[in-house]
This record gives C-alpha cells, sequence and structure tokens, in this order.
C-alpha cells in the first residue's frame, strides 16, 4: 500500500531519513521474521504446558471474538 501511494503521489512513506527505501523494508522483514519465531516458540510451549481446560477457554474466546469456529486442535 505504502508502495502505490508513493508512486501515486510522490510522497515519501517508504523508507526513512536514516534509511532508503530497500533497507527500510529489510527491516520490517527481518523484524517480522523475529516477531514469528517469538510467536511460534511462545504458542508451542502454551500448547505444550497448558491445561486442556485452558485451550477450550481460549478457543471459546477466540470463537466469540471472531464470529467463526477455528479447527479444533487436540
Amino acid at each position: 500500500m505504502e508502495y502505490a501511494a508513493d508512486n501515486i503521489f510522490a510522497d515519501g512513506a517508504q523508507g526513512s531519513p536514516a534509511m532508503s527505501a530497500i533497507d527500510d523494508t529489510m527491516w520490517d522483514l527481518i523484524c517480522d521474521f523475529l516477531g514469528g519465531i517469538v510467536g511460534a516458540v511462545f504458542g508451542t510451549l502454551y500448547i505444550r504446558y497448558s491445561h486442556r481446560t485452558h485451550r477450550r477457554r481460549f478457543y471459546k474466546l477466540m470463537t466469540a471474538l471472531t464470529g467463526e469456529p477455528a479447527e479444533r486442535a487436540g
């Protein structure tokens, strides 16, 4: 979205004053990757060490928030 807006309006949403657009995008991807790893580790630990009743409560909460039943695991 930022890329399209930059091209249409010739604005500088991509990048920052200290970085070029490529560097900014690369740091975004690195941070996204690290966040995914952290989420995967904590999610795995939660599933491994939580009690089944906690998972059911979490499932009910997510179903209530999204309005759609998720696939049930365990």
